[in-house]
C-alpha cells in the first residue's frame, strides 16, 4: 500500500498547482462579470439622484427608444441597456406566482415600463439568466420576477401599479390613510376620517422618488387606457388626480356596512336620497374597483394643485351626482350634466377625455369612471367575487 501512495504523493505539487490556476481563471472571470455589471447599473442607481429623478419623471409615452427596445427584449437579447421595472400584482394563481404577491415587472407589451420607486434595475446578468429560462417570450405576454424566477404571464391578469406607469398624474388615495366620504354634510361613522381595512398602512415612503407616494394597484389594460386619458390631459395643461383604483374586497364590505348602518339611522341621509338608492354610492357586492378596473379621479393643473369640481371627491349627494335623476351608464349623455359640472370646464375635459379612451360614467359620482370591457375580462379569470389583498411595496 506504501509503495503505491508514494507515486500518488508525488504528483499531488503538480495537481495542487491546475487546481489553483483554474480557481485564479474563476476569480479573474467573476471580477470582470462584476465589473461589467456595475458599470451597466450605475446609470440606473439611486446613487445618481439627480440624472434618476429627470428619467423618473418623464411621461411613460416619452421613454428613449432605447428603452423602448430593451422592455421587448428582455428575455432574448444579451446586449440591451439595463432594464429597470416596476411592481405589480397577478389577479390569479399563474407560472408558480401566487395571487395578490408583488412581483417585479421586467417588461410590458404595450407600456414602456419606467424607474421603479427603489432604483433597482435588471443588469445584463439578470437578462441573461432570463433568457436562459425563458428563452422565447410571445410578444403579448408580460415578463415578471418572483421569488428569483423568470415568468411570462397573461398581461390580462396584471394589476400594475399606476404611479409606476404613470408617474406624470397626481395620487391621493384617502382610502389608504382617512376616508373622505360624506353624506348631506354629515360623516359617515366608522368611514369618514377613517384608513379602511384591507389598504396598507398610508403612505409609502419611495427612495428612489425621494418623496410619498402611493400603492395604487390597476387592471393592465386598464391602465393602458388611463395613459390616454392622461394624454388628453396634458395636452390642456391639465393633469389626472386619482383618488382610487383598486379596492380591496375588505374594504368594499367594510364601506357598505358602514353605509347602509349610517343611512338606516339617519334621517337627513335617509331624506338626500330622493330618486336614487343607497346601492348608487356603494356596491353591495363587488364592484369594478374590486377587479382594479375602476378609476376615482379629479384634476390638477399643470403644477399638481387639485383643480375646483363640482363637489368634494365622495360627496354622497346631490352635489356629487353627474345627473340629476338615475340614468344607466350607456345612456349618459353630456345634456343630462348637471348644471354644475357644465359651468366646470375642468370637469367636463376629464369627462370628454375617459369617455374617448372608452371608460363608462356613472350618473352619481361625477369622479367615476369604470372600464367595463376589462372588468367583464377580469370577472372570466376571478369569478365575480372581486380581489382582496394588501397592496404593498
Amino acid at each position: 500500500m506504501k509503495k503505491r501512495a508514494l507515486p500518488f504523493r508525488r504528483r499531488m505539487p503538480g495537481l495542487w498547482a491546475w487546481l489553483l490556476a483554474f480557481a485564479f481563471c474563476l476569480l479573474a472571470l467573476g471580477a470582470c462579470s462584476s465589473s461589467g455589471q456595475g458599470a451597466g447599473q450605475a446609470s440606473g442607481s439611486p446613487s445618481s439622484s439627480s440624472a434618476d429623478l429627470s428619467v423618473a419623471s418623464e411621461p411613460a409615452g416619452s421613454q428613449s427608444q432605447a428603452q423602448a427596445s430593451s422592455s421587448g427584449a428582455s428575455a432574448s437579447s444579451k446586449s440591451v441597456a439595463p432594464l429597470t421595472y416596476p411592481t405589480g400584482w397577478l389577479a390569479v394563481d399563474e407560472g408558480g406566482v401566487p395571487a395578490g404577491e408583488p412581483v417585479r415587472i421586467l417588461s410590458l407589451p404595450d407600456i414602456d415600463v419606467v424607474a421603479h420607486r427603489d432604483g433597482k434595475v435588471v443588469g445584463a446578468s439578470d437578462q441573461d439568466r432570463a433568457s436562459a429560462q425563458l428563452p422565447a417570450v410571445d410578444a403579448g405576454q408580460a415578463l415578471v420576477e418572483y421569488g428569483g424566477s423568470y415568468v411570462a404571464v397573461n398581461p390580462g391578469s396584471l394589476l400594475v401599479n399606476l404611479p409606476d406607469v404613470l408617474p406624470t398624474a397626481c395620487y391621493d388615495i384617502v382610502y389608504s390613510y382617512a376616508a373622505t366620504s360624506r353624506c348631506a354634510g354629515e360623516d359617515i361613522p366608522g368611514v369618514t376620517g377613517e384608513r379602511l381595512p384591507g389598504y396598507a398602512d398610508g403612505l409609502q415612503q419611495s427612495a428612489y422618488w425621494a418623496d410619498q407616494r402611493f400603492a395604487v394597484p390597476c387592471a393592465y389594460r386598464t391602465a393602458c387606457k388611463a395613459i390616454q386619458v392622461e394624454a388628453a390631459l396634458e395636452a390642456q395643461g391639465l393633469r389626472l388626480l386619482v383618488f382610487d383604483a383598486y379596492r380591496p374586497m375588505t374594504a368594499q364590505y367594510s364601506l357598505s356596512d358602514a353605509f347602509q348602518t349610517a343611512f338606516a339611522s339617519n334621517p337627513v341621509m335617509q331624506g338626500s336620497l330622493g330618486a336614487w338608492s343607497l346601492s348608487w354610492y356603494v356596491a353591495p357586492g363587488a364592484s369594478g374597483h374590486n377587479f382594479g378596473t375602476d378609476l376615482d379621479v379629479g384634476a390638477c393643473d399643470g403644477e399638481g394643485n387639485p383643480l375646483p369640481m363640482p363637489s368634494d371627491f365622495d360627496a354622497f349627494d346631490e352635489t356629487g351626482h353627474l345627473t340629476d335623476m338615475p340614468i344607466d351608464s350607456g345612456a349618459i349623455t353630456p345634456g343630462a350634466y348637471r348644471q354644475a359640472v357644465l359651468e366646470n370646464d375642468a370637469c367636463l375635459a376629464l369627462h370628454q377625455a375617459f369617455v374617448d379612451a372608452g371608460f363608462s360614467e356613472l350618473a352619481s359620482e361625477w369622479w367615476h369612471f369604470g372600464d367595463e370591457e376589462t372588468e367583464w375580462a377580469m370577472h372570466s379569470l376571478v369569478g365575480p367575487g372581486g380581489l382582496d389583498f394588501v397592496a404593498r411595496l
